[in-house]
């Protein structure tokens, strides 16, 4: 029966997980999880562990088991903070019914000591938790998805020792009331309500500084998002004027070309042809028409985006190729998230783009400049964005440039990708792939909706 109760209390403590830490959870995934927390602390009882060693069996098995979750992508802190934030709270929550609701009830009492009583608090505990993150709005999900700054780092150390501390300390109490017969009882409701209360700031001071950073994100996000609508008005404004120019000019033209056909004065007509209406089309084939393209593109922030950063690339003199054949919305993932990936995508290829039209002179593919693509397979249910830039080299190394501060453009510059591996954890329905050969670097993004 021991046995049966502890594996409730894990099953309920990897549901309060997946919630924190913003992951779906599958039946069978869940059952594997149960199966193999039931070996890890068989082994735990096999090798004789003290109760005391036991105390270490949720937080052992709960750090193994986000390092597997996470990957290994997120920090030490914050991976532990995932680790021991779920099964801590619970606890803070559980020992906090017991010493202060249930102790002060006969009935509520008597329920505790039933077979099943210890079971039912757990899972009244775990709902009040699900209830206080449902109410207050709490998500430290968001903790992955932030820059988090030094300050913010040494709060989670903080609290994780702290949280370390409590899981063990209050069991070791219980532990010497009940071997060495000493009453206790007193300083665990102490200890119990102070760290309550302690807890409870916490996460209200953690909530606060998430908010407060994602709210300052947000800020920067919209000012960007802002200034490129703004870039696009301008460019569209000047398209404008540049086509009404051109028809103002062209009704003298064909009106110059009237006098010489009514005259029959061939040679005025040549000089007329050769002089402007020879070189006339270019302007229509010109680099500012190319954004034309851009009305297939239905989400204004992307299509401002894209003429943002393409009008960039234009200025520094790099050929520019838009693929957008047909009217095209976002699907299936955030638009903030996936207007970061594309920034920080098209940041990167103009960057490099850059340095190969300052090397005019370096053997390169025919492919030179940035090609943007951005096309729909209903067939597959998919959204493809591919974006391909030239190089220096033929073949960039891509073994670690989705590593934090690694780049091949220098130590301490590889932030960018790492952003987009750290955003497309969340979406497991995306999918990035990175090839590079023949002086081409190309970054293909898969949507599946």
């Amino acid at each position: 029966m021991g046995f049966l109760l502890i594996i409730i209390d894990f099953s309920i403590l990897l549901l309060l997980h997946a919630k924190i830490y913003d992951y779906k959870i599958t039946l069978k995934n869940y059952f594997l999880s149960i199966i193999a927390f039931s070996l890890f602390t068989l082994l735990f009882f096999i090798l004789d562990i003290n109760t005391i060693g036991l105390l270490l069996v949720y937080p052992i098995y709960f750090l193994i088991y986000t390092y597997f979750i996470d990957k290994g992508n997120s920090s030490r802190v914050l991976l532990v903070f995932y680790a021991l934030f779920p099964i801590t709270f619970w606890s803070v929550m559980y020992d906090f019914i017991i010493h202060f609701i249930v102790s002060n009830s006969k009935l509520l009492d008597f329920i505790y000591k039933s077979t099943y009583g210890v079971s039912f608090y757990s899972i009244l505990a775990s709902f009040m938790i699900f209830l206080l993150l449902k109410v207050f709005h709490y998500d430290f999900s968001y903790l992955k998805k932030i820059t988090r700054d030094q300050k913010t780092n040494l709060t989670l150390f903080i609290a994780n020792s702290t949280m370390y501390l409590y899981f063990v300390i209050i069991p070791i109490i219980g532990y010497i009331e009940i071997e060495k017969k000493i009453s206790l009882n007193g300083y665990q409701e102490i200890l119990t309500a102070l760290y309550f209360l302690l807890f409870i700031c916490f996460v209200n001071i953690l909530d606060r500084n998430l908010r407060r950073e994602l709210q300052a994100q947000l800020l920067l996000q919209k000012e960007i998002q802002l200034q490129n609508i703004n870039n696009y008005s301008s460019q569209i404004e000047g398209l404008y004027k540049d086509v009404r120019s051109f028809r103002h000019d062209y009704a003298n033209i064909l009106t110059s070309l009237k006098i010489g056909i009514d005259e029959r004065d061939i040679d005025m007509i040549t000089e007329v042809y050769y002089s402007v209406l020879k070189d006339s089309g270019k302007m229509l084939k010109g680099k500012r028409f190319e954004i034309a393209r851009l009305g297939n593109i239905v989400d204004l922030s992307f299509k401002s985006l894209l003429l943002s950063k393409l009008s960039e690339a234009q200025n520094l003199s790099i050929p520019v190729s838009l693929e957008i054949e047909k009217p095209i919305a976002i699907k299936n993932i955030d638009q903030l998230d996936f207007l970061t990936i594309v920034s920080i995508l098209l940041d990167n290829a103009i960057e490099a783009a850059t340095e190969v039209v300052m090397n005019a002179d370096i053997e390169k593919s025919s492919n030179e400049g940035i090609t943007v693509c951005f096309f729909e397979n209903s067939k597959l249910n998919k959204q493809v964005l591919i974006i391909q830039n030239s190089t220096l080299k033929n073949e960039v190394d891509m073994t670690q440039i989705f590593e934090r501060g690694v780049s091949s453009k220098g130590n301490g510059r590889g932030i960018g990708l790492s952003n987009i591996k750290r955003i497309l954890k969340s979406y497991p329905n995306i999918s990035l792939n990175t090839t590079s050969r023949d002086f081409i670097f190309r970054q293909i993004l898969e949507i599946e909706f």
